[in-house]
């Protein structure tokens, strides 16, 4: 569920309420404090992004090295195999690569999906074999490989060359120490944005390796054109905000220029996408995709194969090489998907009743012997989002092992906490709001008292508050909320985390009782032209009266008729 019932209030970052001048006056005031806010993040021409402000490759160490040794392995035709990882970050990075290969007429190449469930994450001892069955005499990781631990000794006692490309944090215990490591959050990187998602890493390899290729002559000796790497951003943006990337910076350009780019195709150029594409606009029935549309729509269902099935089968779909298969792929995806909203909804019901009775404001940790280990990162998700605290969910893995997802508000560094709580671990890694770890069961209760006991040391010692008050952009009255607020707040997009679409705060708006719709959709009109929405389960209870709304502005499309939407994000009562 989406929004958030406040029983204090919500806070906002420009509480306007003297406002003056006409209507253009009060929407350019608006910009200007959205800019000035979004820009303090250090963006570079943020209202339109520009390529050529993507910093050199050569910064990322190892970057350079690593083209050149590719580039060997392609003159020499010898096997590289590309090792991805089970979400839609890993997949499109493996795509990505891979498409590249076929286009430059590299064919000696080979991509392995990790099972979730088989394999687990990562290059680890349970892959050897399956790894080792592709024959490879080049091995390149894509969106993993930081946390290698003793399988880099392997590979290179069996003359196998390692590439590891990430962007997960390492540490100096089970970092690559051998073998060349493209990761801009390692030591001695001088690469100036760190926040790159892993198929962001690939694709400034891919810079590289290309710039590499044309000083050699490759496309005058293959008689081929170079390739324009434009026409690969659509992988890059589908990874960066599945991955939930912070859509500024560097990101910003690689989703500006993606998104640009599909909706070319989309609406002029249909003919030249990729098929995956093709199917994927059928599917929603749109002519334009937004970052929204990835994040809420798109990256669900790709993320669906590797949660319930093998995330192999969304690296076919996006590899798709003809309509007929792109549409059988694709059926596929959205039946797996529709297996996990059904299996989501149910392990997020029993994990709110296991935590009805626990203090309040504490740590959601929740474990269930029946949860689907496939999902536990969603409800880890739910969790924290509803609740404004940190949430570990786990579930059984083989040998009396727990697999376990966490999920933290922004306040809160979950690596802060987890890295201090090492030595309960079998394996970790993750971010800072998001990271996963494997520990014996035996362990588990003192795992629970520690990590609710740094959470309070960490809540005391930051002055952070232990749950989180929802925080607006702007205050506005109500016949602010215009469609032509709407065009104008589009000079902010494309949205995501970091930059998510602009939360306006409506004080003292007198609610009656709310209509529903097959328990998904909660809805009460403000005005003719203006429904406020909240989406999830609905309201179990209501009281009809006076309420402080956070929301944010989205178009509604009914046939010919468009009308204006105020998406809910948290409710309080007026004071």
């Amino acid at each position: 569920m989406p929004y958030n019932i406040s029983k204090t209030k919500i806070d906002c970052s420009y509480p306007l309420t003297n406002w003056h001048g006409d209507k253009q006056c009060f929407i350019n005031d608006i910009l200007k404090s959205l800019v000035e806010n979004r820009t303090a993040h250090g963006n570079v021409n943020f209202d339109s992004p520009v390529l050529k402000d993507i910093p050199d490759p050569t910064l990322l160490k190892d970057c350079a090295a690593a083209a050149e040794l590719l580039v060997k392995f392609i003159q020499n035709k010898q096997k590289i195999v590309i090792y991805g990882d089970y979400d839609v970050d890993g997949i499109s990075s493996a795509a990505l690569l891979a498409r590249f290969f076929e286009i430059i007429g590299f064919t000696n190449f080979a991509v392995m999906i990790p099972d979730r469930f088989t394999h687990g994450y990562g290059i680890n001892e349970a892959s050897r074999d399956d790894v080792l069955k592709l024959m490879p005499e080049c091995l390149i990781t894509v969106d993993n490989g930081s946390k290698i631990f003793a399988e880099e000794d392997f590979y290179i006692n069996k003359k196998i060359t390692l590439i590891i490309t990430d962007h997960h944090q390492p540490d100096s215990q089970s970092a690559p120490s051998k073998s060349l490591f493209v990761n801009p959050k390692q030591s001695g990187c001088s690469y100036p944005d760190k926040d790159i998602a892993g198929v962001g890493v690939v694709y400034l390899l891919l810079i590289q390796l290309r710039r590499v290729l044309r000083d050699l002559g490759w496309w005058d000796s293959k008689d081929l054109a170079v390739p324009n790497l434009v026409n690969f951003l659509d992988l890059v943006t589908l990874g960066t905000i599945a991955d939930q990337a912070p859509v500024i910076g560097l990101n910003r350009i690689f989703v500006y220029h993606g998104l640009k780019r599909i909706n070319l195709w989309w609406q002029k150029e249909p003919q030249k996408q990729p098929f995956y594409l093709t199917r994927l606009q059928k599917h929603l029935q749109a002519d334009t995709l937004t970052g929204e549309g990835i994040a809420f729509q798109i990256a669900p269902l790709i993320n669906a194969a590797g949660r319930i099935s093998h995330g192999k089968l969304a690296f076919d779909f996006l590899m798709s090489t003809n309509l007929d298969d792109s549409k059988i792929r694709f059926n596929h995806l959205a039946k797996l998907n529709q297996q996990r909203k059904v299996r989501q909804k149910d392990m997020l019901k029993s994990a709110l009743e296991s935590i009805k009775n626990d203090a309040l404001n504490s740590p959601a940790i929740v474990y269930d012997d029946s949860f689907h280990e496939g999902l536990i990162g969603i409800i880890a998700g739910n969790l924290s989002q509803q609740l404004g605290v940190p949430a570990v969910v786990l579930s059984s893995a083989k040998n009396d092992q727990l697999k376990a997802s966490c999920r933290s508000p922004a306040q809160v560094n979950l690596l802060t906490i987890l890295n201090k709580l090492q030595h309960h671990f079998e394996r970790f890694g993750g971010h800072s709001q998001a990271a996963a770890f494997q520990m014996k069961e035996e362990k588990l209760a003192i795992f629970k008292s520690d990590f609710c006991k740094l959470y309070e040391e960490l809540v005391s010692e930051q002055n952070i508050t232990s749950t989180i008050t929802p925080l607006a952009d702007l205050e506005l009255f109500p016949w602010m909320a215009t469609r032509e607020l709407y065009d104008a707040l589009e000079v902010l997009a494309p949205f995501g985390m970091q930059n998510l679409r602009p939360s306006f705060l409506f004080k003292g708006i007198s609610l009656k009782s709310p209509s529903y719709t097959n328990n998904i959709l909660t809805k009460w009109r403000l005005n003719r032209q203006t429904d406020l929405i909240i989406f999830g389960d609905y309201l179990p209870e209501f009281d009809a009266g006076l309420w402080d709304i956070m929301g944010s502005l989205l178009l509604k499309k009914n046939g010919r008729y468009t009308y204006l939407q105020i998406i809910i994000n948290a409710l309080a009562p007026a004071n």
